[in-house]
């Protein structure tokens, strides 16, 4: 049986083909008074009614459309359809975006291009957006404004600029509230249990205690240092803390693991400021990253811009100032419940985030997997063509169409149903028009030269590039110029056969090794790769022979800003009784972390031992020590080796074109000894210069004086290695756990760990895996 349509809707259904007519052709009806009268209209409009409409019931969608006075607004989204006739835009206004925007459909059905018109509106606007693109869609907006920033998290080759250290909280969140979200972030991003959020918390409180950060330090530890702390907290546990534990490994292994690992650990001084983006339009390209990775990353920084925003205001801001566009929603906002706690980090985020401001727009191809937090809590939804049976059901309950379910199946592309809160609270049709701008390509090249062009300038205006800065605000003279030239030029040190090998590499590297503690009272082992320094013979001072220590000096600036804060730690631990080579390999570890370089390192290294030695020069200098004055006009002559007239104890001084090579004491009797037949050289001695009867060859030369000239460790951590080393080769098939090895060794468990971790980057070790029935185990083995 057919349903009849009574005259009232037949009225209401074509009043938006006809506009005011239908109101008064309705009022007719009702006034009229008799059955015939009655009966006419009503024939009349069912006429009209079967003309325009009856064909379009049956195939397409009809909405009754709002009054256009009600869609007024600043943003320009879409046209508003009825019976096939786009009628009118479709608008937002500042306060809709206050209370969030749930886009959902089906792949294909339009979400990205409507998300394209949203975005091209914040342009327009200048209102500050930031974009999660899991599948590199958003790309092309490059092309529509040249100040957007486009990060490609964890992609090296592109433009991955966004670095920061996960563990130090927003400005105004104290680190005891931070590791605690962060506990919970994290629990909630792996679907860990409550026993790893123990064990990630406590890890975290003992780490931050150790680097004084609860003291007032900015040296925040990295998830590095947490690995690290997790594994060796593995070998003392068994049972179920053991379990927690090996689920913790796995989630600090993932946290670290490659350039996503360097994105969430940096402690460089072009660390990005998260303040400075709320400014800014900016897209985080992550379809390089894991499923995994993207739920926790997109989290991260949802949650460290809620606590950064929660922080900074005092109270509810009624200002539109930001949006955050988050594309594959039910990732991060998952309908499921957490394993500890009843509502989710990011449900709260969503809850509360519109109090400071920020606009969140949810995309997502089944609305049935979001959160009800979001579906529930968006003043505007806007539903494309559904085809799962779940989010027709789920999204017809929202928009209060169950009855006309049927609708979301029917919609074309582009085509969608909104709903508002306010306003209008009937569904309606919209009709989003297609962006030209999608189909433009913006390359990898692109991006990279923008991005590139782009920090490079920020860090010109901000002052960062000193050298670039003062070349523009005094520029050098000629004469400036030519004496800089001259000096590169005789500080340019020539190849020698002495110096092939390891020795010509830890030079070019500009390492500076000392060997010995720092009293320094046995120079006779302070020994480098020899470094030149020239003389003029019209500069050379006649009356002082000039001492040994300005060897070291004769590369030396003066110490920049960062330079006099790691002299000052330098002076305060070698006060302290702390060895030289620890001091300097510490320096150097937490340099390619940190806020400085390996080049600082070696000159404030250098710099203190100048310090130190010039206070015992006089007391140290000996016979044939001094630097002798060349003139340039000397002829050159073929290097040579002079050994003094005591064997024990002699200078070495190499004598090349322009160039003196001189270096501290060292022992002849070591260098130069009884070599094997093979590894020898018959030579003739040159006129006037005494050098024994047999040579070695470049290659046990290196060996000999490099060992000797250049140590690479101090003399007691070579011998710890040795002993480790040695005590593998004797026990090859062993099954002692790490721990046992370092107590049979006499080993701290800071020291052993120091020493496995060297020899397993030197490639001298591998950790082996067994498994037994208590579990997998780890044994140390040579490789």
């Amino acid at each position: 049986m057919q349903y009849k349509i009574s005259v009232e809707e037949l009225c209401m259904k074509l009043k938006p083909v006809f506009g005011k007519k239908m109101d008064d052709l309705y009022l007719k009806y009702a006034m009229a008074d008799s059955l015939q009268e009655k009966e006419e209209i009503e024939h009349f409009l069912n006429v009209l009614y079967k003309k325009h409409l009856s064909e379009l019931l049956d195939k397409k969608v009809l909405l009754e459309p709002p009054a256009k006075e009600n869609m007024d607004g600043d943003y320009n989204l879409a046209m508003i359809s009825y019976a096939g006739k786009k009628l009118f835009p479709f608008n937002l206004r500042e306060k809709d975006w206050m209370r969030h925007v749930c886009i959902s459909g089906m792949s294909g059905s339009g979400k990205t291009t409507l998300a394209f018109h949203i975005a091209n509106n914040f342009i327009q606007k200048k209102k500050p957006f930031l974009i999660f693109d899991w599948k590199k869609s958003f790309r092309p907006l490059l092309l529509a404004d040249p100040e957007i920033l486009l990060f490609t998290v964890g992609n090296e080759n592109i433009s991955n600029y966004f670095k920061i250290n996960i563990n130090e909280p927003p400005p105004g969140i104290s680190p005891k509230e931070w590791i605690n979200v962060l506990c919970d972030l994290i629990t909630e991003s792996f679907f860990a249990s409550y026993g790893v959020h123990k064990i990630l918390l406590e890890t975290l409180d003992e780490a931050y205690r150790d680097f004084g950060v609860y003291n007032g330090s900015k040296n925040y530890p990295t998830w590095n240092e947490i690995k690290w702390r997790l594994d060796d907290k593995l070998e003392k546990k068994k049972g179920r803390e053991a379990s927690w534990l090996m689920s913790a490994m796995r989630i600090a292994h993932i946290m670290t693991f490659g350039n996503f690992g360097k994105c969430l650990n940096y402690k460089g001084k072009d660390i990005m400021n998260v303040d400075d983006l709320l400014k800014k339009k900016v897209i985080f390209e992550l379809n390089t990253l894991g499923t995994v990775e993207k739920k926790f990353f997109c989290e991260f920084v949802l949650t460290y811009i809620y606590k950064f925003k929660k922080a900074r205001q005092t109270g509810i801001n009624d200002n539109f100032d930001h949006a955050i566009i988050v594309d594959e929603a039910h990732n991060i906002f998952l309908k499921e419940k957490t394993h500890f706690t009843n509502e989710s980090v990011t449900d709260m985020i969503y809850r509360e985030m519109r109090e400071y401001g920020t606009s969140l727009i949810c995309l997502d191809q089944h609305i049935s997997k979001i959160s009800d937090t979001v579906s529930g809590n968006s003043a505007c939804l806007i539903a494309f063509q559904q085809q799962l049976p779940q989010d027709i059901d789920a999204v017809s309950g929202l928009m209060q169409l169950r009855e006309n379910r049927n609708y979301f199946s029917m919609l074309p592309v582009g085509s969608a149903i909104v709903k508002l809160s306010e306003r209008y609270a009937m569904p309606f049709l919209v009709e989003v028009e297609n962006v030209e701008l999608r189909s433009r390509e913006v390359s990898d090249y692109d991006v990279k030269g923008k991005m590139k062009f782009i920090f490079e300038s920020k860090q010109i205006e901000e002052g960062k590039d000193e050298e670039f800065r003062k070349e523009i605000i005094s520029p050098k003279s000629f004469e400036e110029m030519s004496k800089e030239k001259k000096k590169q030029e005789e500080a340019r040190v020539p190849r020698h056969p002495l110096f092939n090998g390891d020795a010509e590499r830890f030079r070019n590297a500009q390492y500076s090794r000392i060997g010995k503690d720092d009293s320094f009272k046995n120079l006779d082992r302070l020994q480098e790769v020899p470094r030149m320094i020239y003389v003029d013979t019209k500069q050379a001072e006649p009356e002082a022979k000039k001492k040994v220590s300005r060897v070291f000096g004769a590369q030396r600036e003066e110490l920049s800003e960062v330079q006099k804060i790691l002299y000052g730690f330098v002076e305060k631990k070698l006060n302290m009784g702390w060895h030289i080579n620890m001091i300097e390999r510490m320096l150097e570890e937490n340099a390619i972390e940190g806020n400085y370089s390996i080049a600082d390192v070696f000159n404030v290294i250098n710099y203190a031992l100048k310090n130190r030695l010039n206070n015992k020069e006089a007391n140290n200098l000996k016979a044939g020590e001094e630097i002798k004055a060349i003139p340039k006009q000397q002829e050159p002559k073929p290097a040579v080796l002079k050994p003094a007239n005591n064997p024990q104890t002699a200078v070495n001084s190499y004598t090349l074109p322009a160039f003196t090579f001189v270096t501290q004491p060292v022992n002849m009797s070591k260098l130069v000894s009884e070599p094997k037949p093979a590894d020898t050289l018959k030579t003739k001695p040159a006129t006037g210069t005494q050098i024994p009867e047999f040579v070695t060859t470049p290659k046990i030369q290196n060996n000999k004086v490099y060992k000797e000239i250049v140590p690479v460790e101090n003399e007691d951590n070579n011998n710890s290695e040795e002993k480790f080393l040695d005590f593998l080769k004797k026990n090859p098939n062993h099954t002692y756990t790490t721990t046992e090895i370092y107590n049979m060794l006499g080993f701290s468990a800071r020291k052993g760990n120091k020493i496995r971790n060297e020899l397993l980057s030197a490639g001298k070790i591998k950790i082996e895996e067994i498994k037994n029935p208590k579990g997998w185990k780890k044994l140390i083995r040579l490789k």
